[in-house]
């Protein structure tokens, strides 16, 4: 769920870059440079890599790529407390997976 959250964050940034998202939500990341999406793309999968193994993990990252564009894509269409809420939700599961 942590390299789910890392890969989401990538997604989110390297869709807030096209000219498909919304300008309402473009003033809270006008200041992140542009690589960063990349960066935390590759750092998500580089965390599925060493939790899983290399091939299991390739496919896992594989798999929550594009389920994580979906889902950035899904999160800024939406009301900003119905997603605010499912991000805390996706870090509260994060939390909890951690600690047990």
């Amino acid at each position: 769920m942590t390299g789910f959250l890392i890969v989401l964050a990538g997604s989110w940034l390297i869709y807030s870059g096209s000219k498909y998202f919304p300008g309402r939500l473009r003033p809270f990341l006008s200041s992140v440079p542009p690589g960063v999406g990349y960066l935390l793309l590759f750092a998500g999968g580089a965390l599925y890599l060493l939790e899983w193994g290399f091939t299991v993990g390739t496919l896992v990252w594989l798999a929550a790529t594009p389920l994580a564009c979906c889902t950035a894509v899904f999160l800024s269409g939406i009301r900003t407390r119905l997603a605010a809420f499912l991000l805390f939700f996706l870090v509260l599961l994060t939390g909890l997976e951690l600690f047990y």
